[in-house]
């Protein structure tokens, strides 16, 4: 069996919502779990802000249990300036080793065709690492919308987070269909649907991921409940993650 690896999970608090994930929390639900690494994001407009909250993950990172992995991923609000977004962005990737930048559409106010976002993505294609993008409700978070960006930075690699769920799955499907450097991640989605998203997609083009704690275990459930060869679920629970980060144990 081939790693597992929690590639979309939230350390800390919010201003937007409620949820707040201690280190000892993340250690224990890896430890539970059985995780071989994880993804480590800020939740959207994190508490007290992006940098301080960056400086925790990265020291989080140290932390890893002996054999396992902690990455981190740069979440910078996208109303930041040109020049003070670039500098995180820079700064977690080249001197913090952070493996992605993420927006999110809906703690941050990112329509991803604004151009205040583009920032985003732009900052993303010059450090050579994927964006993963926070798809919820309304018009401006279709995954469909993604293929604009998909086209405008054909190298840049694309993760549509939560698949588009369950009432924009199709969706989701559809924009990695008809854009190579769209990927998807699978948390929230029930079995049929990220089953069908693996199937139709391809197994190296969807990671596992859980968004939360409390969800771990049951995303993990589902991946079992899934009709997988052994080849697809090994690449859905890490492999495809080890190769789209270039993540190293």
């Amino acid at each position: 069996m081939g790693k597992i690896i929690n590639t979309h999970i939230h350390l800390g608090g919010s201003h937007m919502t409620p949820s707040n994930y201690s280190e000892e929390q993340l250690l224990e639900c890896m430890e539970k779990n059985h995780l071989d690494g994880m993804m480590v994001l800020p939740i959207g407009d994190p508490i007290p802000d992006c940098r301080t909250m960056h400086d925790r993950i990265y020291k989080f990172t140290q932390m890893a249990p002996a054999g396992k992995k902690i990455w981190g991923v740069c979440d910078a609000h996208p109303r930041m300036s040109e020049e003070e977004y670039h500098a995180e962005a820079k700064r977690c990737v080249e001197e913090l080793g952070f493996v992605a930048l993420k927006l999110n559409t809906s703690l941050e106010g990112g329509n991803i065709l604004s151009p205040i976002s583009d920032k985003v993505f732009r900052n993303a294609n010059e450090l050579h690492v994927p964006v993963m993008v926070h798809f919820n409700i309304g018009i401006t978070a279709s995954p469909m919308v993604v293929l604009k960006k998909a086209k405008q930075y054909p190298d840049l690699k694309i993760v549509i987070c939560h698949a588009g769920q369950i009432d924009k799955s199709m969706e989701a499907q559809l924009a990695a269909e008809l854009a190579p450097n769209v990927y998807l991640e699978g948390s929230w989605g029930p079995v049929h649907h990220v089953q069908r998203l693996i199937k139709k997609v391809g197994k190296d083009r969807v990671e596992w991921g859980s968004d939360g704690i409390p969800s771990t275990a049951a995303d993990l459930a589902v991946v079992k409940l899934m009709d997988l060869t052994p080849e697809e679920r090994d690449a859905y629970l890490g492999g495809t993650a080890m190769k789209l980060y270039n993540l190293k144990f």
